[in-house]
């Protein structure tokens, strides 16, 4: 199967922490902004959502294979809604206190998994006419690059926007439809990985056996 054919599976690192996720031990990366000035939840949502071209994980989800065998794949979300990652909290008392409890709740749970696995919570009603959100993001989808790609995309360095990148078009390959053969493919790309990073371990090791050595 060509590459292009390929199905885009999550490395093994980022699936391991879907599997070490649990119910009171989420594995979220998540931070807390400030602005000046009000901002309405629908502003806020229409504005995420005309960045999204610019991240297209971010309206992707984690599909598991039958019985776990091989690796999760990046799938598209058909029932996409803005409004399952837009989200807004009006705080009575308005204090920074306030916020911090907010977001420490936030950032306690886990995210839903039949969905993109990231949100926003817009905080109205802090004190000075200031307007908190609350970015969470699973570990999943993060990387050293990735886990700022929201943060430059939504927080432009100038007041000219980033344009969003001309759609590319697909080969017309059609994808595995298969269910034997689904799972042949991922079991195939999780072995590929399993190699590349066991590769990479023993490469390190001897790396680091000959810089002892030369000591």
């Amino acid at each position: 199967m060509s590459q292009a054919g390929r199905i885009n599976s999550l490395s093994w690192g980022d699936t391991f922490f879907l599997y070490l996720e649990r119910e009171g031990q989420p594995l979220n990366v998540a931070c807390t902004c400030e602005f000046d000035g009000a901002i309405s939840i629908d502003a806020c949502r229409k504005y995420v959502e005309s960045k999204l071209d610019l991240l297209p994980r971010y309206k992707q989800r984690a599909i598991f294979p039958p019985f776990n065998l091989g690796l999760p794949t990046w799938e598209s979300d058909p029932n996409f809604d803005i409004r399952n990652h837009v989200h807004r909290v009006v705080l009575k008392g308005g204090t920074d206190t306030d916020l911090k409890a907010v977001t420490a709740k936030v950032i306690s749970s886990t995210l839903d998994r039949s969905r993109p696995l990231w949100d926003l919570t817009l905080v109205q009603g802090l004190k000075h006419k200031r307007t908190g959100l609350i970015i969470r993001i699973h570990h999943c989808l993060t990387d050293g690059v990735a886990g700022v790609a929201i943060m430059n995309a939504l927080l432009d360095a100038s007041p000219t926007p980033q344009k969003a990148p001309p759609k590319k078009r697909h080969s017309g390959e059609p994808q595995p439809s298969d269910s034997v053969a689904v799972l042949l493919d991922r079991l195939l790309q999780s072995y590929q990985s399993f190699m590349q990073g066991a590769l990479t371990a023993q490469s390190e090791v001897m790396t680091i056996a000959r810089e002892l050595l030369d000591r």
